[in-house]
């Protein structure tokens, strides 16, 4: 099974599935633990950025996620002798000049 999560910023994607591994893991009528679920998340989201993450539930989900070839291309901007705390505020200003 999987769910979508749209992360919140000040968390990480680690912190997203122990969560989801608390909530579905605990017993309703006692809020005893029940059993160790597998829970893992398909790629992983800086603390400070917020998105749409894919969390996967179970055994054969998780397997999934590990065996999927994302393919992903990342693209970097970089201007040397200038730090910038938000990535998204540095590409407006990139693509203002």
């Amino acid at each position: 099974m999987f769910i979508l999560v749209n992360k919140p910023k000040g968390i990480t994607s680690h912190g997203v599935v122990a969560k989801v591994r608390k909530i579905i893991s605990m017993d309703e009528s006692s809020s005893h633990r029940l059993r160790r679920i597998k829970v893992g998340h398909a790629g992983t989201l800086d603390p400070n950025a917020t998105g749409l993450l894919i969390i996967g539930i179970g055994r054969e989900s998780t397997k999934k996620l590990e065996e999927q070839d994302t393919g992903k291309i990342i693209t970097n901007i970089t201007k040397f002798g200038k730090t910038v705390k938000d990535f998204k505020k540095a590409v407006d200003e990139y693509k203002k000049s």
